[in-house]
């Protein structure tokens, strides 16, 4: 890949994960013993690199590999994907090579739950120190505030780390390609400019005027921007796949259909529902014909950039709806030749290219002596057609050789584990209380309205009066979590203190809540790798809670969540409400005690089914606020105030508790 053409009749020796010899055939020593792989009339080429991913689940490494995907450029880290990059390269995970960015940084009130809103330009240095002694290789921006953007891109150059991601409306495309901004994603910006002088959309940022400020594009632009943007040297992430997959209503069927959204998760795929997805749900349409623009417009463009010789590079901002992890590179390789690009040139932008804007061509994205053994070997030439690239005989990743039937295998492994077992609970204790228990039960998970988990507990009552709520929570693959909370409780069911334990395959957190009734204190400790011990003085009417994160689809224990706030409700008139202020360890960077406020209204009492029973129930709307988001559930208890269910609609769909037993 540093030249278009064939090297033939050649051997490599691979040894401890690099490539240690290529030569001629006939005149190329092999060592005794090595395992050989015939692959005469066979293509070998560099791995591929995703350059815009979000890996969600140890299932996504596997559909990598298999697709010849070696590398990838993780674009919003949590602790688990250092966890996973350090267990993959130990050979403990099979799984590409992974260079992430941390948390988002985003401009107030910021756009997704969990982000890191920046609000203050002098605390963009810590941020980006934070994040790089954390152990991030670059910062992900959002939408910034102009002085915060610039002063985040100070205080990275300071610290030698890359800035990436999006184009602040405030900065504006001519500010961020003069800025030292490493890379664009999505081509975002790029519409803002070449949208007509004349649209009657200018200058309007709302989701409307956005949506149909494509039907005002001036075309004519697209060589002007496309020459400036080669000249900045910044590289640009086109993930065309993302605009090509919006699904409309009417598109939704074919996408569904696609032989490999079999291998993704039944939770995921019904979270795809255009007509249930937060992006898409309201949309119009007006709006759905103007949607249909942005692929072939943007098609354009990338042609243009391809032709001014702008830098570009292959990604596919897996997992959007119906972008499938590893399969979805080869759909962006044709979108390539599409906007133009020769197979080579279009190869080249997710091996070559995306090694040099990683700052790692002295470590991969070509075949050469020294460099780490990231291979595709295929049946035929990549060079005439890259659609060659599927046909393969197998995958090396970092040394190590997966035929094409080993990875065929893997594939079918991750197809079959999206079945949920049948008792969830098989091989974890029960749960034994210290005292009488008061009332148990269970309540099934969903995610937009597919079971993905349970969680069973019971509540036992002292002699003193205090109580002693014990739970635990299981979901499914991909997200394979259990979590267990024991929770000490006061006779007004105010708790008193929580012992946390979550496990997942990256490993798992270790919590210990204690309140003290003089000190009006929470202390909490993060137990493994990453310790945190964190003290806030609360007051004797607020609530503390088990941690929690911003991962859409949690395993945080309903009950043991909403017992305290259930005890409030009891004196609850319809249509009245009240103000309960709660705190919890937020489990992701940056670590803090995390303060939301939760108004509760009572609504119309309705009914409800539990097992075979049609029961009365209360209704309640909560609105729980934290900094920089609010989230609103609909929670519904029985005439004794035991919670029967719990609906909370989340960004991309409704995570929702119902209880199936209870005594």
């Amino acid at each position: 890949m540093d030249h278009e053409g064939i090297v033939a009749h050649q051997t490599v020796v691979i040894r401890n994960k690099k490539i240690a010899r290529i030569g001629p055939f006939l005149e190329t020593e092999i060592p005794e013993d090595t395992y050989q792989i015939n692959a005469s009339g066979m293509y070998l080429m560099p791995g591929l690199v995703d350059m815009h991913v979000h890996i969600e689940h140890e299932e996504a490494l596997i559909l990598f590999i298999a697709n010849g995907v070696t590398t990838v450029r993780n674009m919003w880290g949590y602790p688990k994907h250092l966890t996973w990059k350090k267990r993959i390269l130990n050979g403990e995970l099979t799984g590409p090579s992974i260079y992430s960015a941390g948390s988002l940084f985003d401009g107030p009130p910021g756009a997704w739950d969990g982000s890191v809103v920046l609000e203050k330009p002098e605390d963009a240095e810590q941020f980006v120190i934070n994040q790089k002694e954390i152990g991030y290789d670059f910062i992900k921006i959002y939408y910034l505030q102009e002085e915060s953007f610039f002063a985040l891109l100070a205080a990275a150059r300071k610290h030698n780390i890359y800035v990436i991601g999006h184009v602040s409306d405030d900065v504006g495309l001519e500010g961020v390609l003069s800025s030292g901004q490493h890379s664009i994603e999505h081509l975002d910006g790029y519409w803002m400019s070449l949208e007509s002088d004349s649209s009657p959309f200018r200058d309007k940022y709302d989701n409307h005027s956005y949506l149909m400020k494509w039907n005002y594009m001036d075309e004519t632009k697209m060589p002007a921007i496309a020459t400036l943007t080669k000249s900045s040297g910044i590289w640009n992430c086109p993930t065309l796949v993302v605009y090509q997959r919006i699904a409309s209503p009417v598109l939704a069927d074919s996408f569904y259909s696609l032989p490999e959204m079999c291998y993704m998760d039944p939770v995921s795929l019904a979270s795809w529902d255009p007509t249930t997805y937060f992006v898409t749900k309201s949309r119009t349409d007006e709006e759905w014909e103007a949607t249909a623009k942005m692929y072939p417009t943007l098609l354009r463009l990338t042609r243009q950039l391809h032709t001014a010789g702008a830098k570009l590079l292959l990604g596919t901002d897996t997992p959007n709806p119906f972008v499938v992890p590893g399969f979805s590179i080869h759909t962006e390789l044709q979108n390539f030749i599409k906007a133009g690009m020769s197979p080579y040139e279009a190869i080249k932008t997710g091996t070559y290219n995306a090694a040099e804007c990683l700052g790692e061509l002295e470590k991969f994205g070509i075949i050469q002596t020294g460099k780490q053994a990231d291979l595709i070997l295929l049946k035929e030439n990549p060079l005439e057609d890259v659609g060659n690239i599927i046909n393969r005989c197998g995958v090396m990743v970092r040394g190590q050789w997966f035929s094409e039937e080993k990875l065929q295998k893997m594939l079918e492994d991750v197809k079959s584990s999206s079945n949920p077992p049948k008792n969830r609970f098989v091989g974890i204790p029960p749960l034994l209380p210290e005292n009488k228990p008061v009332m148990k039960g269970c309540f099934e998970l969903k995610y937009n309205d597919i079971p993905f988990g349970e969680e069973r507990y019971i509540l036992s009552g002292g002699d003193n009066g205090s109580f002693e709520l014990l739970t635990q929570t299981v979901t499914d693959k991909p997200y394979s979590t259990f979590t267990m909370v024991k929770m000490q409780l006061n006779g007004s069911l105010n708790c008193m203190g929580i012992e946390y334990k979550n496990e997942t395959s990256t490993g798992g957190n270790r919590i210990i809540y204690q309140r003290s009734d003089d000190s009006q204190e929470i202390e909490g400790i993060l137990e493994g790798e990453e310790q945190v011990f964190i003290k806030k003085a609360i007051s004797n009417d607020e609530m503390i809670s088990p941690p929690q994160t911003s991962v859409c689809v949690s395993s945080v224990p309903v009950l043991a969540s909403y017992l305290q706030i259930n005890h409030k409700l009891e004196s609850l008139n319809e249509n009245d409400s009240i103000l309960v202020r709660n705190w919890s360890l937020k489990l992701d960077f940056p670590y803090d005690i995390l303060e939301e406020t939760i108004k509760v209204y009572r609504l119309t009492d309705s009914v409800s089914q539990v097992m075979e029973d049609i029961i009365p129930v209360r209704v309640y709307k909560l609105i729980v606020t934290s900094p920089h988001v609010s989230i609103s559930s609909v929670l519904t208890t029985n005439f004794s105030g035991h919670l029967v269910s719990l609906e909370t609609e989340q960004q991309i769909g409704i995570l929702s508790f119902k209880l199936t037993d209870y005594k």
